[in-house]
């Protein structure tokens, strides 16, 4: 090796490194191919830009919007909960608002307090083309006090324990069946609701067959049967109360063999209201419904006008 070569070796090497360093400059200097995305989110409109969802949801979104359908839009914005940006951040003032007229936490004060202080809240700097007076006041009330934490009850766990994309019409049809308060239902195979009661059983938000106790399975039994069942097993009583019936009836043996005979014991459902938060559920619902409303509102207003001009 002659004297001249390791210089010209370092030569090389530098040189390389400096085109390294060009290129890499090159690529940090090149615009983020993100023309539709910035730190305001993603514009679905000129006044609606969402966060959290991927683009062709955003376009899915775009779609309904255009159309005016508040129900479809519902049903979208609480499967997907995403940002709203616009109204999240009005909401959000809002509430700052609000929190300043009652003067304590919204957990210690009372309804009318809360009333006093949502009422004194002017809505003279709403986000155009959005209009908050469309809400009625119990709607503008839960956003205020509950806005802040929507997607707490109506998340991916409640979505998919309720059948995924038919979640709300699910959930709905659950909450005719509860009627409230717990109890025993028989729903055989053929039943209309047979399949709804048999996912909702799988993913433990109601009992079925076996699993339910079995004073709460006798609870299908009007009192007259349950009078029959006590003589057919030598009970020398005459039951006046349901309740008590069934209480007596469940501890002693023979009982279940005998209700086996009237109903099979895979077609009973027991329901019990405390399986899920429904009033937390139904409150998530109603804050997106707002926003549904809300949103589709200045397209609806403009649908006319664009129907007029078009027929002159």
């Amino acid at each position: 090796m002659t004297a001249a070569e390791p210089l010209f070796l370092v030569l090389t090497f530098l040189t390389l490194l400096w085109f390294v360093g060009a290129w890499l400059s090159k690529i940090n200097a090149l615009p983020p191919d993100n023309s539709r995305i910035n730190s305001y989110g993603t514009e679905i409109l000129s006044y609606l830009h969402v966060s959290g969802l991927k683009e062709y949801r955003c376009s899915e979104l775009k779609a309904i919007v255009s159309h005016n359908d508040e129900l479809a839009l519902h049903k979208f914005i609480a499967y997907y909960r995403p940002g709203i940006i616009e109204l999240d951040k009005y909401i959000d003032a809002l509430r700052r608002r609000f929190l300043e007229n009652l003067g304590k936490t919204v957990t210690t004060a009372t309804d009318i307090e809360k009333i006093a202080a949502a009422n004194r809240i002017l809505l003279n700097d709403q986000p155009q083309p959005y209009d908050f007076s469309i809400l009625s006041k119990s709607e503008i009330r839960i956003l205020l006090e509950f806005g802040a934490g929507k997607g707490q009850a109506v998340n991916d766990e409640f979505v998919e324990k309720f059948g995924d994309a038919q979640f709300l019409e699910n959930f709905n049809a659950y909450k005719q069946l509860l009627r409230g308060h717990n109890r025993t239902l028989y729903i055989p195979k053929k039943d209309p609701n047979r399949n709804l009661v048999d996912l909702l059983a799988e993913h433990g938000v109601i009992k079925r067959g076996r699993k339910i106790e079995l004073q709460d399975r006798l609870r299908i039994l009007p009192l007259k049967q349950l009078n029959d069942m006590a003589r057919e097993l030598k009970i020398r009583k005459t039951f006046q109360s349901h309740e008590h019936a069934v209480q007596t009836l469940a501890t002693v043996p023979g009982s279940a063999i005998l209700l086996a005979m009237s109903y099979a014991i895979d077609d009973l459902f027991y329901l019990d209201p405390n399986a899920l938060d429904v009033e937390a559920i139904e409150r998530d619902l109603a804050i997106w419904s707002a926003y549904a409303k809300l949103i589709t509102w200045p397209g609806k207003q403009a649908a006319p006008k664009m129907a007029l001009t078009q027929s002159l």
